[in-house]
């Protein structure tokens, strides 16, 4: 659902990859087959039950507003979206999805993959390699960059002028990622991947625009363009005074990340693009350092989106309590972040359990034993009862006849009760001077006795616990106490 809302908002052209066909009950497995040879081979039984899940599937982005049919079925690719069954395990449908990508971009999408002199590329990682110092992988998408040539790009102080004094690119049927010798170049024509080995590169930002500067003018051009991204991904970024700290690889994934934290209502203080350091360590501990721990420990957290973790850094937050939590998908890290916040409140409840004290009113209905610890038989007839609740007599001066101890009902112990529960005897520890009977009657109502800090704590802690009656109840009862 994620995925097609952001499809929809960007109105992206897509194809729907349908995998793990092979799961599908009696397939038989044709390894890197097409899969319409591969579902002429199976069982009746096989092909019927594929139909079966590709009709619930349909049905289902049917009614996300997707109209989608078979890839060799689309008449119409403009209004269907094509759906290609595939298996990652056993290859089948990835000869069809490839062929049709590449069929479908050169037929809709010919201007855009046409090669152009006007040069552009985009920086996509910031690395040290050794031997070469620190380098930064490109992808040259139109153009010819040369040895010697002066380029400039984003940097974290600004940008970044230096000349390229090494071209180079992994040797043929090899990924530039995998570790290696690399072949060097005089000059190189785009559409493909590059590594690049310059002076200055350190503060370089990954997912920078990168030039080319041939005319006497270009520089300070260039310098207005690559500033202006930088101030259009500022203007976007609110910082919070309290927060979590963001980090991302690139400026495009960090823009994704901020707009969706967001949207989902979570706080940013800090942000840093590339690897995290132990310096943004140092400023995700904050919350920790200018507020009470227990306050702000929710965000003593480093939210890292597809980037790397200096080891230092690591043991430098795993030693002051700073969780780093990491994910290629932003979700994940939702998850993660929800968990984590949900773990603190947990700990805080514990901790303040104590102190809370919840609103309630009861009438007695018998006396079982009427000096401490005094027993007897009560219905709520508001709030919710707890043990280790205060109970007094508003009608007699507020009188204090001790807190609750236990409640039971049919002889089963009960660790709460409401006005559902009916009537439960409870044991109430106290004041030996103390008699039911005669200094409180059945006549008298009794309600928890509430203070100026167990209402603070009830509010700050569980306020997710209390029902809408409960909250009324606990205004009625400060009014009563005058605790405002």
């Amino acid at each position: 659902r994620r995925v097609h809302g952001i499809i929809k908002m960007r109105r992206s052209p897509f194809v729907i990859a349908l995998n793990k066909i092979d799961r599908v009950y009696e397939w038989v497995p044709h390894k890197d087959c097409s899969f319409l040879e591969s579902f002429k081979k199976q069982s009746k039984i096989a092909q019927s039950e594929f139909k079966r899940l590709y009709t619930t599937i349909m049905t289902a982005f049917n009614q996300k507003g997707f109209n989608v049919a078979l890839y060799h079925e689309n008449e119409d690719p403009k209004s269907f979206v094509s759906i290609i069954p595939t298996s990652a395990v056993t290859g089948e449908g990835i000869p069809d999805l490839l062929t049709y990508i590449v069929h479908t971009t050169q037929k809709y999408m010919r201007p855009r993959l046409a090669f152009r002199e006007e040069f552009q590329a985009t920086v996509l990682e910031v690395k040290v390699i050794e031997g070469l110092g620190t380098t930064i992988d490109v992808i040259l998408v139109n153009g010819t960059i040369r040895e010697s040539d002066n380029i400039i790009l984003s940097g974290f102080n600004g940008p970044i002028v230096t000349q390229v004094r090494a071209l180079l690119t992994p040797h043929p049927m090899k990924e530039m990622r995998v570790k290696g010798e690399y072949q060097k170049h005089e000059s190189i024509k785009g559409s493909m991947g590059i590594k690049i080995g310059a002076n200055d590169l350190d503060s370089a930002i990954a997912g920078s625009q990168l030039f080319v500067i041939s005319q006497p003018g270009d520089e300070e051009k260039y310098r207005k363009e690559l500033n202006r991204d930088i101030d259009n991904v500022r203007k976007k970024i609110i910082l919070a005074k309290e927060g979590v700290c963001v980090a991302a690889s690139t400026l495009g994934s960090l823009e994704a990340l901020l707009e969706f934290l967001k949207k989902m209502k979570i706080p940013v203080a800090n942000i840093c693009v590339g690897p995290v350091s132990k310096e943004d360590v140092m400023r995700a501990m904050a919350p920790l350092i200018l507020q009470e721990k227990a306050a702000k420990e929710e965000f003593a957290v480093i939210l890292a989106f597809d980037v790397k973790i200096m080891a230092d850094a690591q043991e430098f937050a795993d030693t002051n309590g700073i969780k780093v939590m990491t994910a290629n998908i932003i979700y994940h890290l939702f998850d993660q972040f929800t968990e984590h916040v949900n773990m603190v409140k947990e700990k805080r409840k514990k901790e303040h359990l104590k102190l809370a004290i919840w609103p309630c009113v009861l009438r007695p209905v018998a006396f079982f034993n009427k000096k401490d610890p005094i027993i007897m038989g009560v219905d709520v007839i508001e709030g919710v009862l707890k043990i280790g609740t205060p109970l007094c007599v508003p009608e007699k001066d507020r009188l204090r006849i001790g807190v609750v101890e236990s409640i039971e009902r049919d002889h089963k112990p009960l660790q709460a009760a409401r006005i559902l529960d009916g009537s439960v005897a409870i044991r109430v520890r106290g004041d030996d001077s103390i008699l039911a009977g005669r200094h409180f009657e059945l006549s008298n109502k009794l309600y928890s006795f509430l203070t100026f800090d167990s209402c603070q704590v009830l509010n700050q802690y569980f306020a997710d616990e209390l029902t809408a009656e409960d909250a009324a109840l606990l205004k009625k009862l400060k009014k009563l106490y005058g605790i405002f």
